[in-house]
């Protein structure tokens, strides 16, 4: 009984050898501009497990697709920044999740307030079909300052790259990055 809730419970997280492959697959100190960045913290489950059990998300679990999130912090000065990628069966199953990142717009956990927010017209990069770039002006009590979300898909994925503090990165670099990660999507993924 322990051993199969032990088993269930790295299953939803992914076994190590596909841990290792998909977290390779982020963005990573090195990757963003300038010194002082430190990874913070990796994360993977099972695409779909977390959140609405939507049709895609089933076949997505059923085929054993892994989310990887990292997100990196830069001690020298008030900036952080994450980047995901959500493998999918499917493009339509990848235009459907891309879809509900819009929908829930962009979360602001820290100890700061949203004083305005826009929407960003960004260029598309090769390999993406769809793109969202958004704004967000905070302020705290560091003072003021910024998060952007940029999410695409790409080929079978959703792509996510986030930058938030003071100073941010400006959009340019922000599409560079998320070209980067757009080359690094799994293309034999599902059914395209």
């Amino acid at each position: 009984m322990v051993l199969e809730r032990l088993s269930s419970i790295a299953n939803l997280f992914g076994s190590s050898p596909e841990r290792r492959d998909a977290l390779a697959r982020l963005l990573t100190p090195t990757d963003l501009p300038g010194s002082g960045w430190r990874k913070m913290s990796d994360k993977t489950w099972r695409t779909g497990a977390k959140g609405e059990q939507t049709e895609w998300a089933l076949r997505a679990g059923e085929a054993g697709s892994l989310t990887a999130f990292r997100s990196i912090q830069n001690r020298g000065v008030r900036q952080w920044m994450w980047s995901q990628m959500t493998p999918l069966v499917s493009v339509p199953d990848a235009h459907a999740e891309f879809g509900r990142i819009k929908d829930r717009g962009v979360s602001n956990r820290g100890a700061v307030r949203v004083q305005n927010e826009k929407d960003v017209a960004v260029d598309p990069f090769l390999g993406a079909t769809r793109i969202w770039a958004h704004e967000q002006s905070t302020i705290g009590l560091a003072g003021p300052g910024s998060n952007k979300l940029l999410a695409a898909v790409v080929a079978s994925s959703v792509i996510v790259v986030c930058t938030s503090g003071a100073p941010v990165l400006n959009w340019t670099t922000m599409a560079g990055l998320a070209a980067k990660l757009g080359q690094r999507v799994p293309a034999a993924f599902g059914k395209n």
